[in-house]
């Protein structure tokens, strides 16, 4: 394939417009709100939303999860400083999800272990439930 030399100089010497990703992302997509934060676990060992062993062992529910939660996270306390990366629970915790499922020991024991107490969840479930799950907490007290 043969191309003439005015098409090769117009392709090389137009210029080239590069935009940042930020300027192509929606103001709904995660990583339009995308802040470096501290991890323990790699993208790859995560699931399919981003969560953790430690989140899913949380959400299961039972005492013998909560066992191995516990465990886990002596054995490993940085754990306590994960939040899930997925678009729905963007930035829950374990101490979300351990406050959620008034899970007492576990919450004593990530704050322990130094989980961020500030830490804000953003996924578009939280904030489209933000008000049922305040509900929910208040009539529990």
């Amino acid at each position: 394939m043969k191309y003439s030399l005015n098409v090769v100089l117009h392709f090389f010497l137009s210029p080239q417009v590069v935009l940042p990703i930020e300027a192509s992302l929606s103001p709904h997509d995660p990583l339009a709100k995308w802040v470096d934060h501290e991890a323990c676990w790699k993208m790859q060992y995560r699931g399919s939303l981003g969560e953790t062993l430690l989140h899913v062992l949380i959400i299961c529910d039972t005492k013998v999860h909560t066992r191995l939660a516990r465990t886990l996270l002596k054995c490993f306390p940085k754990q306590a400083v994960d939040v899930v990366e997925g678009e729905e629970y963007l930035g829950a915790s374990a101490l979300h999800l351990a406050i959620a499922y008034a899970n007492n020991e576990l919450v004593q024991d990530l704050v322990e272990a130094g989980a961020n107490v500030s830490q804000r969840a953003i996924g578009v479930y939280i904030s489209m439930h933000a008000e049922t799950v305040t509900y929910k907490f208040l009539s529990n007290v």
